[in-house]
């Protein structure tokens, strides 16, 4: 992992013009894949919050008092949630919430992906209001960009299939993508198996890739254990220097933007000083699996 390596490639894109889907397809299609969330509308939520902010003048602390005061906050968050869910979500959450210190809400119906309002969005938000069930109502103390949250689990709608007319685009690209697919994944191999015989017979890649009207692409050298590529397929090519031995060809491989075929060409000894700087994550993963 830690001796430089050296590898080729060849890249092949997907290809989707020209395929179409007919109707039969699209119809079949939907009626598989009726659980499919690319099909259906989203879930919806609605919450009620309280929230423990910093005031402007809170704001304005130096970093310790600040610190301080946020950790305040966050303890009568969790106080308050601890209130609540001793209540089992049968009591006044805008009443307790109000007693509390906190200012409550209620948000109205909202997606994973959309803005609870009359909040601002919020990722965080809303990944903490989606982590709630019907048996499990109330988080704990959530912080956020603007304060400490406890949320109540108030409404759900749940997300239904949607109509065939709604989603026949979404339908033709899956055809069309996995007809591509399997027409670059068919194409791949045969351009591996092509490449693989002709460095068999005393070829060198780049003469055997030319052959089949192919392009090389040379791969920096790199370490697998410390990559550095900066390419799109880097964890896919640091695992095929652990597949190949130098001079042999991969087999078609799926990749970011279609497929690719790779080749190793060189491999150098590592440096015993810089192994010493993986061993202990090698021994803790050793540990691990045979501890």
């Amino acid at each position: 992992m830690m001796g430089p390596v050296k590898m080729s490639v060849v890249r092949l894109p997907l290809v989707t013009t020209g395929l179409t889907a007919t109707d039969s397809e699209i119809e079949k299609e939907y009626d598989i894949n009726q659980s499919n969330p690319a099909l259906m509308t989203e879930e919806l939520r609605q919450v009620a919050f309280a929230v423990f902010r910093l005031t402007p003048a809170e704001q304005k602390l130096d970093e310790k008092q600040k610190a301080d005061t946020k950790a305040r906050l966050a303890e009568k968050a969790q106080n308050l949630s601890a209130q609540l869910y001793a209540a089992h979500g049968e009591g006044n959450f805008a009443g307790i919430a109000t007693a509390a210190g906190a200012v409550a809400g209620t948000t109205e119906l909202f997606s994973m992906s959309g803005a609870a309002k009359p909040l601002p969005p919020s990722v965080h938000f809303n990944r903490a209001a989606f982590r709630l069930s019907k048996e499990d109502a109330i988080s704990s103390a959530v912080e956020l960009e603007d304060g400490f949250y406890v949320l109540q689990l108030l409404n759900t709608k749940p997300a239904t299939l949607k109509t065939l007319a709604e989603v026949k685009p979404t339908l033709q690209k899956m055809i069309i993508d996995r007809k591509a697919g399997e027409a670059l994944r068919a194409q791949g191999e045969a351009y591996a198996r092509a490449l693989n015989d002709a460095i068999k017979a005393g070829s060198t890649f780049k003469a055997a890739a030319a052959a089949q009207k192919l392009t090389v692409q040379e791969i920096p050298e790199f370490k697998p254990a410390e990559p550095t590529l900066k390419d799109p397929d880097q964890n896919l090519l640091v695992g095929l220097t652990q597949e190949l031995q130098v001079g042999q060809v991969s087999n078609f491989k799926p990749a970011s933007n279609g497929g690719l075929i790779a080749y190793l060409e060189l491999r150098k000894p590592g440096n015993a000083d810089e192994f010493k700087k993986i061993q202990p994550m090698i021994d803790s993963r050793l540990a691990n699996n045979y501890g």
